[in-house]
């Protein structure tokens, strides 16, 4: 019983901190353990070779298991960290760390995302993975969750179109209803056509299954 519990406290040691996003042995060594100390050809004991080959199994499966895991998890949204890119704010010291969330588009590899950015940001929106932290949506119940302020890059403030919704003429022109990335359903807004030149292919895309629905001609 008392291996089991030193094992526990191993494993429990060497887990990854959702709060710190290391484990508790890397923040008090700032190193990783080594998981070598079963050695199958050191114990004649056929229950200590037993227990040896389990644990190899074990660490083997749950290696691969974090692996596979890591590679099809694509986050729905991430902050940009601001490196080698400049805002309209006068000191490097007070301007952003890191900017908005924005939605991912497309994991292009096991290192980059595609990012749906402003067009008014004019910069590729292929990103490293190490420039994109996950962005996690508050779980404390009765908080509400403020929507991301706009950034200027170089251009007028922008915000990002998550999804049109329907579209309508009214006094006579085009125009869209807007669901805001960012925002809940309380800030959807009926926005004309000529204020959504940069989601031109979501429009497109709307038209192209509700073709009935109202358009430009």
């Amino acid at each position: 019983m008392v291996d089991l519990l030193l094992l526990a406290e191993f494993a429990y040691n060497n887990t990854l901190q959702g709060s710190t996003q290391q484990t508790p042995f890397f923040v008090n060594y700032c190193r990783h353990p080594r998981f070598d100390q079963f050695n199958l050809n050191i114990s004649k004991n056929p229950s200590a070779s037993e227990l040896a080959t389990q644990l190899s199994d074990i660490k083997k499966q749950m290696k691969q298991s974090l692996l596979q895991a890591q590679e099809h998890r694509r986050p729905n949204n991430v902050w940009l960290l601001r490196r080698n890119l400049r805002t309209r704010r006068p000191s490097d010291k007070l301007d952003y760390r890191r900017l908005r969330p924005y939605p991912v588009v497309k994991q292009i590899n096991k290192a980059a995302y595609r990012l749906k950015l402003p067009a008014s940001m004019k910069i590729h929106h292929v990103f490293h993975v190490f420039l994109c932290e996950p962005y996690m949506e508050s779980t404390l119940l009765g908080r509400v969750q403020k929507p991301p302020l706009a950034i200027e890059i170089g251009g007028d403030k922008e915000f990002v179109v998550s999804e049109i919704l329907d579209s309508r003429i009214h006094q006579p022109r085009l125009e869209y209803l807007v669901h805001w990335h960012g925002y809940d359903v309380s800030k959807r807004t009926w926005e004309p056509a000529s204020n959504l030149e940069n989601a031109l292919e979501m429009i497109q895309e709307f038209h192209w299954q509700y073709p009935q629905k109202p358009r430009s001609v």
